[in-house]
């Protein structure tokens, strides 16, 4: 799902650490009169001017919403069964924004040296005169990047 594709939508992020405020700034910024609510069980959390569903009731009626971006630190939940195809990641929006702007994406998996080999990777492309950004779990969340997607531009993401 590209970004755009949220304009006009009733979006929900749940959760509303990094990866969630990354999100919301992204939805500002991409998707026009995009309506958000942020969704997350920590009640005292500060969501400033967006709607809120605050802690015990903060997966309450996600069936209302068009759109649900479920932040990378929220488990499966049973209350996610119903809304599945709702259901996306800030992740899935990064990929496919980018990759409709022509830009490359090396993604880094595993267990252990994700970050050793993801800066290994980016060092050797920045080397070769690319555009490159690292991304992902070692620096800022995917989606504060999507200004320079275009063609030519490289994103190593560890994930």
């Amino acid at each position: 799902m590209h970004i755009r594709d949220l304009a006009n939508q009733s979006v929900c992020i749940l959760g509303y650490g990094r990866e969630g405020q990354a999100s919301a700034r992204a939805l500002e910024e991409h998707a026009e009169d995009c309506k958000i609510t942020i969704a997350d069980k920590n009640e005292e959390v500060n969501v400033g001017e967006y709607k809120a569903q605050l802690g015990e009731k903060w997966l309450k009626n996600l069936s209302k919403f068009d759109v649900i971006i479920k932040s990378p630190g929220i488990p499966p939940l049973p209350e996610f069964n119903e809304v599945k195809e709702k259901l996306t990641s800030s992740t899935q929006i990064f990929l496919d924004t980018v990759h409709e702007a022509g830009s490359k994406v090396i993604g880094v998996t595993g267990t252990k040296g994700k970050s050793t080999t993801a800066s290994l990777i980016a060092a050797i492309l920045k080397e070769d005169g690319k555009d490159v950004h690292l991304v992902g779990n070692i620096g800022l969340p995917t989606l504060n990047y999507l200004e320079h997607a275009k063609k030519g531009t490289w994103f190593v993401m560890e994930m």
